[in-house]
């Protein structure tokens, strides 16, 4: 598959519809309204989703969005050479580079905007440097900053159906690296080799990495219990296990699995099978995609044939959407 859920030929980056993006607004907007907001700022850094909601730009770099409740956004970000990808990736035109610092931009964009006595919430100001605040609140003593981190949280966490065919196309990218692991795990490999198969497996098909963690252990002599953060030289052979966690990413949406692998001889065999892993992904799909919205109609299709109608009895997986604050509620895992 060379294009993705929302990559057409006209564009060099997946992109929800305008009405999506007009959705969105509108909620931001009324919960804005409800609180008496004239402005939110969001600080972003790599990682972070929350302005790559309002603007399709996915972070590498610290940056800010100013987001009034009239008028259109802007982008600051942290490098100078980064704003032409960032413009390619942007729904707004309004992409900048902030210098040295942001306050002193940010300030200026603030006084240009003619809310130096208004009311902005800070996305989030829990998560904001503690200097950036206090020199904002210095710069402005006649504006009121508050927090809107958590009202923001609970607009994104009710899903659309155009980001449950981001999380499908996610889960898919997720089950080519376990598929890859099926065939290719042998005695001999090292798990830097193994990392290197997981990579391969999603890059071409326009996934962004995750969390790839994987250990490997005898299962006579076990002395690794849990998938490791870094690989190491360790050498598979048979009678070990690849313990692994896996996460691919789709334009900021990622789901999660976890998988062991058993080696025996030139074989290899996944602990669960692939339609098991369709299964449970396909369900946490519909768990997740109902946080914040009344349970109805909901059955989404996993992004493979490989289903099954009846539940899997030994697979523990979860597919889950990463970044959501810290006040969002954890996703159940599957059982």
């Amino acid at each position: 598959m060379n294009a993705g859920t929302g990559l057409t030929g006209n564009e060099l980056y997946p992109r929800f519809s305008d009405a999506e993006y007009d959705r969105r607004y509108h909620a931001l907007r009324e919960a804005m309204r409800q609180d008496n907001l004239d402005a939110i700022l969001i600080s972003g850094a790599r990682g972070s989703s929350e302005v790559h909601y309002l603007s399709n730009y996915l972070a590498q770099s610290p940056c800010w969005l100013l987001f009034p409740q009239e008028g259109t956004p802007t982008v600051f970000i942290h490098f100078f050479n980064h704003q032409p990808c960032a413009k390619a990736q942007s729904i707004t035109n309004d992409v900048r580079w902030y210098g040295p610092a942001p306050i002193p931009t940010l300030a200026a964009e603030i006084r240009r905007r003619d809310l130096a006595k208004a009311r902005i919430g800070l996305v989030s100001m829990r998560a904001m440097a503690h200097g950036h605040v206090t020199e904002l609140q210095r710069l402005f003593p006649e504006a009121e900053f508050v927090e809107f981190g958590p009202a923001f949280g609970r607009i994104r966490r009710v899903r659309s159906e155009e980001e449950l065919g981001y999380l499908r196309r996610s889960g898919y990218l997720t089950d080519l690296a376990c598929e890859a692991l099926e065939e290719q795990l042998k005695p001999g490999l090292t798990e830097h080799d193994i990392l290197s198969i997981v990579y391969s497996s999603y890059i071409k098909n326009g996934g962004d990495p995750g969390i790839h963690f994987i250990a490997a252990t005898r299962m006579d002599q076990p002395d690794r219990f849990v998938p490791w953060q870094k690989p190491t030289p360790r050498v598979i052979e048979a009678g070990s296990v690849v313990i692994t966690e896996l996460t691919v990413s789709y334009w900021g949406y990622s789901t999660q699995i976890h998988r062991p692998f058993a080696i025996t001889g030139s074989r290899r065999r996944s602990i669960a099978s692939s339609s098991t892993r369709h299964w449970s992904v396909t369900k946490t799909y519909a768990r997740s995609a109902n946080l914040g919205r009344p349970a109805k109609k909901l059955s989404p299709q996993a992004p493979s044939s490989k289903t099954t109608a009846s539940p899997p009895t030994t697979v523990s997986s979860m597919a889950k959407q990463e970044n959501l604050p810290s006040s969002a509620p954890v996703l159940p895992r599957t059982l």
